[in-house]
């Protein structure tokens, strides 16, 4: 289609734009002109993505043209960025320089077995991350070493998980019974338009991978709910496992629903997609044996993890552990709020991280609108059993660290599915509501 071919090649502009002033300027520039390239690519890019929402709503668009439209901005920004040698300046965050590059350097000394296979390297491939790190091993391996080749191999995850996500879209319109099933695949745009999704996904964090494990599992538990198959099963079992290793409490807040998953592939006489999925839950019970610890002392981990967490010097007390609990709970589901200490916080490319707190907070308002729409249907306490994962992450994290967004955003392919579908389904009918009650008033 000769729309998303135009548009495509406008975010990839918009992407070499943005990357471009960002590396000629970085971390030396002043906050307006840091801010202002954030702004307006946060805006452009928001304008083009709802634009080809509304206008490709009726049509059946390629799996390859969603993704190379997911892709554009980013690759946009990815190529500037490593033309201009700015890659390592922008994307290697604290997290990056002293654990994950590291970490993916000795799997790399691994890989090339210069380093024993000893106890310290058994031990490296189930910590959190090992995934991540092995995969940006495999690329140093066959590109060599640099932030250029990390950002690729990541990006190349990302495109994994758009896929997902594209698949994803059209078997949650069929669970709920929606004909035009074919929306869903646009649910992708929301996914590919967040700015904070994009930076996190990008700089060398574990998210990529992340993400990529939980659009997994959710495209498995949707397609047990439409059709149980082994071919679910298995993304379940792999989504799972791979969640284990990478950010464990993911996979063991997920549990129920893949517990939920496997009864509905039980009751439709399907055992090898049962068996498998039981296996996933097996092993998320057998890591956390290996883990050790009694249930008081797990109780104990979260207090001081609290205490750590609280410690870090640029969190702020008072708005996030001097405040009540049910403050610290919608803070945990919004954040990042906007505020002007954020502008001097978040530099260069990170900048998308502050302005991009409007679009996420939109995001999360149209998800919990879907949710109240979706009580009065007749999948309304499935759809509630779908959220126990989530709400039980909001608990404990507004508790531990209401203001870490980007552990809540590991769930962000599981939001954009209930966004997308009240913007397909239910904005419009919403909005004349509305009109129809101030005309009255």
């Amino acid at each position: 289609m000769a729309l998303f071919a135009r548009h495509i090649f406008i975010l990839l502009s918009l992407g070499l734009a943005y990357g471009t002033a960002v590396s000629y300027t970085g971390f030396s520039t002043t906050t307006v002109s840091d801010n202002l390239g954030a702004v307006l690519f946060v805006i452009c890019t928001a304008v083009i993505y709802m634009r080809v929402w509304l206008r490709a709503q009726d049509h059946d668009v390629k799996t390859s043209t969603l993704v190379t439209m997911g892709l554009a901005a980013p690759i946009g920004i990815f190529l500037a960025t490593a033309l201009f040698g700015a890659t390592e300046r922008l994307f290697w965050v604290s997290d990056s320089v002293l654990t994950h590059a590291p970490s993916a350097k000795f799997f790399l000394s691994i890989l090339r077995q210069e380093v024993p296979f000893d106890a310290t390297a058994k031990e490296a491939i189930f910590k959190p991350g090992a995934i991540t790190h092995g995969w940006v091993a495999l690329w140093y391996m066959a590109f060599g070493i640099s932030a250029v080749i990390e950002t690729l191999s990541l990006l190349v995850l990302k495109a994994l998980t758009l896929i997902l996500v594209i698949w994803t879209g059209p078997l949650m319109w069929r669970w709920l019974g929606h004909e035009r099933s074919e929306r869903g695949r646009l649910v992708v745009l929301l996914y590919a338009l967040a700015p904070s999704v994009l930076f996190h996904t990008m700089a060398f964090y574990k998210e990529a991978a992340v993400h990529l494990f939980v659009a997994g599992l959710m495209y498995g538990v949707l397609r047990s709910a439409v059709r149980p198959s082994w071919h679910a099963s298995v993304f379940v079992l792999l989504s799972v496992l791979g969640l284990v290793v990478e950010r464990f409490y993911i996979a063991a807040v997920f549990l129920p629903v893949v517990v939920w998953a496997a009864w509905l592939s039980l009751r439709s006489r399907k055992l090898l997609p049962s068996a498998l999925m039981a296996i996933a839950v097996a092993g998320v019970f057998y890591f956390r044996r290996e883990a050790g610890g009694t249930l008081t002392e797990a109780i104990e981990f979260i207090k001081n993890l609290r205490i750590h967490h609280a410690s870090f010097q640029d969190v702020s007390h008072r708005y996030n552990y001097d405040i009540p609990y049910v403050v610290a709970i919608a803070k945990t589901i919004m954040t990042p709020i906007w505020a002007p200490d954020k502008l001097t916080m978040f530099k260069g490319v990170s900048s998308l991280i502050t302005w991009g707190s409007f679009f996420h907070q939109l995001t999360m308002l149209t998800y919990l609108a879907a949710l109240v729409h979706l009580m009065w249907t007749r999948r309304w306490f499935a759809n509630l059993f779908l959220q126990i994962p989530f709400l039980l992450f909001v608990l404990v994290a507004a508790y531990v660290s209401p203001w870490a967004g980007r552990i809540r955003d590991s769930f962000y392919p599981f939001f954009v599915l209930y966004a997308g579908f009240y913007l397909a389904e239910y904005m419009k009918s919403d909005f004349t509501h509305l009109k129809a009650k101030l005309k009255r008033a």
